[in-house]
This record gives structure tokens, sequence and C-alpha cells, in this order.
């Protein structure tokens, strides 16, 4: 859903700025976000309230990280501390690997930058 919303900002940033579609996108993913933090904060570590992580968490995990700097850059997550702590736990189980993300959108940029 995030990345739907976002992706027209990331790969074409004019185009987005100038539509009304674009600028309610980044409303509504704030909105979400916000939601996400505060939720993180009666939940615990994890989505679930559990110790450990859940489908739950890792599915959110592999929609996130497409917004992170190493990938798409779409979304900063310093407003969202307790979202922000959460990938980082999520980050590091050794089930996750950020690597094929990373290689996945610099292909995809590419591609948009012989395009013009």
């Amino acid at each position: 859903m995030l990345h739907s919303r976002l992706f027209p900002t990331s790969v074409y940033p004019k185009l987005a700025r100038q539509t009304e579609k674009g600028q309610e996108g980044a409303k509504s993913v704030t909105h979400s976000l916000k939601q996400l933090d505060v939720q993180l904060v009666d939940a615990g570590m994890y989505l679930e309230g559990a110790n450990s992580p859940s489908i739950a968490d890792l599915l959110l995990l592999t929609e996130l990280d497409q917004h992170l700097p190493q990938t798409f850059d779409m979304l900063s997550f310093e407003s969202f501390p307790h979202l922000q702590a959460w990938m980082e736990r999520m980050m590091v189980q050794d089930f996750y690997d950020l690597e094929p993300v990373v290689q996945v959108a610099q292909l995809l940029k590419a591609v948009v930058a012989k395009r013009g």
C-alpha cells in the first residue's frame, strides 16, 4: 500500500510534486506511519506484542524497506522513533537481507534514468 502511493514520488519526483494525487498520497502515508508508531508503543518489541517477530512484522518490513535511503529513498522514518527502532530490530534478524532490495532499486533507477 505505501509503495503504490509513493512510487511515483520517488521515480518521477517532478511529476508527483505537481499532482494533487501525489500530495494526497504523501499525507495518507504520513498518517498511516503515525498510527503505526503509536501502535508499536503499545505492542512492545514486535507488532503482535511477542518477544519474537511474527509474519506481520516480516510483511510490514518488506513494505517499508523499499522506502529507505539505500533503496528508493521515499521516506524518512526519523519522525517515527518507535517505528524506526522496530525497523532496526527487524533488520538485524538472521532471516533478513536488505541487499536484494538495494539491487532491485538500483536496476529500476537505471532503467528510469535511461528513459528520461
